[in-house]
């Protein structure tokens, strides 16, 4: 499950999850229960879904998806008008995610774009991936060490 971002447009922050290959979207309810599911995809079983921000600019939020040990984008469709959508994945990164821990903590940078910090699950070690214009992200940076799964779950 994830969040980050209002998907419905009502001004309320709504959860993301994945449920079996469903990528489902819950949107938040006036009394903080979330309303029915709105299924706008799918994913692969094992997919790491992340609500990284608005990863494309273009003020809604978009998904970033680990999964087949690639880095795929759900951009948001907001042509969709009425219900929350997403645009055909885009592949982001194209191999050694499998191993990989995706996590987004928003503007880690402070330049007005959501970042990436993802966790190397073999050796521990951190990396700061820095969002990029079109719903990319440059080239990995270290940024920690010693993150194994012994030592941060």
């Amino acid at each position: 499950m994830s969040h980050r971002g209002d998907w419905t447009g009502d001004g309320r922050e709504d959860l993301v999850a994945r449920v079996g290959e469903q990528l489902r979207v819950y949107s938040g309810g006036l009394d903080g229960i979330p309303k029915s599911p709105v299924t706008v995809g799918t994913v692969a079983a094992d997919a790491q879904v992340v609500g990284a921000g608005d990863v494309t600019g273009d003020g809604r939020p978009d998904l970033v998806v680990a999964a087949e040990n690639k880095l795929w984008l759900y951009e948001n469709d907001t042509a969709a008008a009425g219900k929350p959508a997403v645009k055909p994945r885009k592949e982001i990164g194209n191999g050694g995610w499998a191993p990989m821990t995706v996590t987004g903590p928003g503007d880690v940078t402070g330049d007005g774009r959501p970042d990436l910090l993802v966790r190397d699950t073999r050796d521990g070690v951190l990396y700061l991936y820095r969002g990029q214009s079109g719903g990319t992200f440059g080239a990995r940076t270290e940024y920690g060490r010693n993150y194994t799964t012994a030592n941060r779950p």
